[in-house]
């Protein structure tokens, strides 16, 4: 390694470290915050490509910019995350992933339009009673508001489809979630849109959620920080360590990134993996794998087909 090389990258050690011991000094950054915080990340990113653009390869400034972009990348990370352990650790919104492990892990039994019913009438056959203030449910079947008690009514139906030690599972799995979450929170959760995706993600979320307990339920949303994780290693092993940077600058700019945060969701970026790494098995010329990975996206979330 030259000694420009070797200056480039002490430098960035050096502020990279700098970086994290003040991210942890620092009060964790409100959403808004963060917010602006992406907004900086952009605008950092577009200058950025603007001057790499300018450099020719093998420059003297590239290990200087290629360390420039690993501060950015710590940086983004940290804000993408709020400077927050709670948020590293924890799910701030439930709601997603509320419809997303209760009805894949009982699809049989709810279909994709009994879930609200079914909630209503376990949370009242509970002494906790979660739900007393909503007063409007939307009915997934024609995607109306409509009262609670035509709700409470259509989950008799729901119940039936039951046998008892499923009801008393789907009871208790339902009262964990509604237990934390606010009443604004859980107002907002009967008159969103449910579970709606592909049959052919069911499949593969409704074992996950089957195979974890609810109480675990923070060990199943970190697949999808092993996934995109793998992704990003994926990229840096067939394109490079920079593509793989700027890969994590758009990530942690982006807004699609961020909702649901990752880490907080059940499989809601098994598709981006699998169209990153397929991409990348293309550069192997590993067509086979590309192929299925592609497939297994579409077929996940039908729009990366489109």
């Amino acid at each position: 390694m030259n000694r420009g090389r070797a200056a480039a990258l002490a430098t960035a050690l050096v502020v990279l470290v700098l970086t994290l011991f003040l991210a942890f000094l620092a009060d964790p950054w409100s959403r808004s915050a963060s917010h602006l915080g992406r907004e900086g990340l952009a605008a950092f990113a577009v200058g950025a490509v603007l001057f790499r653009a300018a450099i020719a390869e093998g420059s003297r400034w590239i290990p200087w910019f290629r360390g420039l972009l690993v501060v950015a990348c710590v940086g983004g990370w940290f804000n993408y995350y709020q400077r927050s352990a709670q948020t590293v650790a924890g799910i701030d919104d439930l709601s997603d992933i509320t419809f997303y492990y209760l009805n894949s892990k009982y699809l049989d039994e709810l279909g994709h339009y009994g879930l609200y019913p079914a909630m209503m009438l376990a949370d009242l056959e509970t002494a906790d009673r979660h739900a007393s203030a909503v007063e409007v449910v939307r009915d997934l079947r024609d995607d109306q508001l409509k009262p609670s008690a035509l709700a409470v009514a259509d989950g008799q139906r729901v119940k039936a489809g039951f046998g008892p030690e499923r009801w008393e599972a789907f009871c208790h799995d339902a009262d964990w979630f509604l237990a934390r979450q606010d009443r604004g929170e859980v107002r907002y959760i009967y008159v969103d849109h449910g579970y709606n995706p592909p049959p052919t993600w069911s499949i593969v979320g409704g074992r996950l959620a089957s195979w974890v307990p609810v109480e675990r339920l923070k060990a199943a949303a970190l697949v999808d920080v092993a996934l995109v994780a793998g992704a990003f290693l994926a990229v840096g092993f067939s394109f490079g360590v920079e593509p793989m940077l700027w890969a994590m600058l758009f990530f942690c700019s982006t807004f699609s990134g961020r909702w649901p945060v990752l880490g907080q969701a059940l499989l809601r970026f098994d598709w981006l993996t699998a169209l990153v790494v397929g991409m990348c098995a293309l550069k192997r010329d590993r067509y086979g794998l590309a192929g299925g990975l592609f497939g297994f996206a579409a077929a996940s979330r039908v729009f990366p087909a489109i």
